[in-house]
């Protein structure tokens, strides 16, 4: 068992504005779980001290809608009730609770090391979502439970992703002319499929002059998919497309060969010899070619070498930069005539990157695992299994029980390599002889408890990386007073009368 993060009762010091009246009975109140929100169609809203607000909107089927004012955007909780508690599932940065992103809410913090791991074949991303492949299925990545989530079957294996623009992402076959899309939104669906084996894949611009969706290769011939179908584009290559990437503008086409041969294809289908450089050409980016031998990039009337050494794989940053992998197994990232060392992910070469635009950003997949890099140029394994076989598999937050002190709940923090597992428990600190009448804020209130959620480590108070929170009950009508503390920060959000 890993070092846990214990919640346990500090004791409660009411404020001055906090008064009690009631009476002091000898024992907990009954049903303690009819203290939270109740179990209907209704909505309530909250104000915190900082100015931000939170809608909340029940449903009497569990299901909790948490819209956040500022930046209406809304996140799902779901409810579950039994065994005289409330658990409740889905908490993050963004809803009313505002748990640390690096925190993630677990099962157990003891990883499950019995899982098998998934072999990935690829991986890309839209906007701040990364997908993987393995065999005929793709996968969504969730960093909160470190797991990757089926999301669609496709008819195809082989299957290799790749971003495109206008926010799509494309699967294709390789070695066959299975090709399918998912556009940010929607759900993914089969393309028309391609003229033949598939070897090379880039997208297009389908808003630029030919409205081209995508370009594939099969072996040394080039095809283009627009609204007006495929057709093939000029004439058979000497030799087979290893790597191609749209970089110009009017849909002209960087196209690389095996023997090492590079072009510019126009988009009425004629050529320039752009050079040869050493075979084969692994891959094109942002204006920038891979070869066995060097990175060189193309920004005018010539090719210059920028680097020594085989690359096996590029993806173009913002501002004109890329990363990119070397078969030492090492990865850099070229920008500005500067380069930058950006570790080693594994001990084989990387075959792909991709890019979420999250802090920090970039994945890397080598050896068929996914690894992510940190800010102290360290690389984490991520995307160890699925929901039901993850080293980390999602868990609940015990909200209320129908008992003085529990185990609120697990969690990991996964911000760094040294990922540090916690635990929540939860105590009972006004209401331990019956429930009260209270005041806060100049607001009077009946029949309330309070419950003290606290992180430890170690059976010590972990109150810096990690927020406690002291919240207050009404009965029927849920929490009407919730105070977060982290690192000597404190933040009230009050219910709204």
């Amino acid at each position: 068992m890993k070092s846990l993060l214990t919640i346990f009762l500090l004791g409660l010091a009411l404020a001055g504005c906090t008064t009690l009246t009631a009476p002091v009975p000898a024992t907990l109140p009954s049903d303690l779980t009819s203290y939270f929100w109740p179990n209907k169609d209704t909505s309530f809203n909250y104000i915190a001290s900082t100015g931000s607000g939170h809608a909340i909107t029940l449903t009497s089927g569990g299901a909790i809608y948490d819209k956040d004012l500022g930046t209406d955007s809304t996140v799902l909780l779901n409810v579950s009730l039994g065994n005289a508690q409330v658990n409740i599932s889905g908490l993050s940065a963004a809803d009313l609770l505002g748990l640390d992103a690096s925190l993630s809410i677990v099962s157990d913090t003891a990883p499950n090391f019995g899982s098998n791991p998934l072999a990935l074949s690829s991986i890309a991303s839209i906007g701040k979502t990364l997908y993987a492949s393995s065999g005929n299925n793709i996968y969504q990545y969730y960093p909160h439970g470190d797991s990757l989530h089926a999301v669609w079957q496709a008819p195809f294996s082989g299957i290799r992703l790749i971003a495109g623009r206008a926010s799509n992402l494309y699967a294709f076959q390789i070695g066959g002319n299975g090709i399918a899309i998912k556009q940010k939104g929607a759900n993914w669906t089969a393309s028309v499929p391609a003229p033949g084996n598939i070897n090379c894949f880039t997208p297009g611009d389908e808003f630029g002059h030919d409205h081209v969706h995508f370009w594939i290769a099969t072996g040394p011939r080039l095809y283009r998919y627009s609204q007006s179908g495929w057709a093939p584009v000029g004439f058979v290559f000497s030799a087979p497309i290893t790597a191609m990437d749209e970089v110009f503008d009017d849909d002209n086409l960087l196209v690389g060969l095996s023997n090492g041969a590079l072009f510019n294809v126009h988009s009425d289908g004629h050529r320039d010899s752009l050079g040869m450089l050493p075979p084969p050409i692994t891959a094109i980016e942002n204006g920038f070619v891979g070869t066995s031998n060097g990175l060189f990039t193309f920004y005018g009337p010539s090719l210059t070498p920028v680097r020594n050494g085989a690359i096996t794989a590029l993806l173009g940053s913002g501002g004109g930069g890329v990363f990119a992998g070397l078969s030492n197994d090492s990865v850099f990232w070229y920008f500005n005539n500067a380069q930058i060392d950006f570790g080693t992910p594994a001990s084989v070469p990387v075959s792909q990157f991709s890019d979420t635009g999250l802090t920090p950003p970039l994945f890397a997949l080598a050896g068929s695992q996914l690894y992510e890099h940190q800010k102290d140029n360290s690389w984490v394994l991520r995307g160890q299994g699925t929901p039901t076989a993850s080293k980390w598999t999602p868990g609940t937050f015990t909200m209320l029980k129908d008992v003085p002190d529990w185990r609120a709940a697990y969690v990991e923090d996964f911000s760094s390599n040294d990922i540090r597992g916690y635990a929540y428990w939860a105590s009972v600190v006004l209401g331990t002889q019956g429930s009260a009448n209270i005041q806060l804020d100049g607001l009077a209130y009946n029949d309330v408890i309070a419950v003290q959620y606290t992180p430890m480590i170690n059976g010590v108070v972990e109150n810096i990386s990690a927020p406690t929170y002291l919240i207050y009950y009404q009965r029927g009508r849920g929490p009407i007073r919730i105070e977060r503390t982290e690192a000597g920060v404190k933040t009230i959000t009050r219910l709204v009368q």
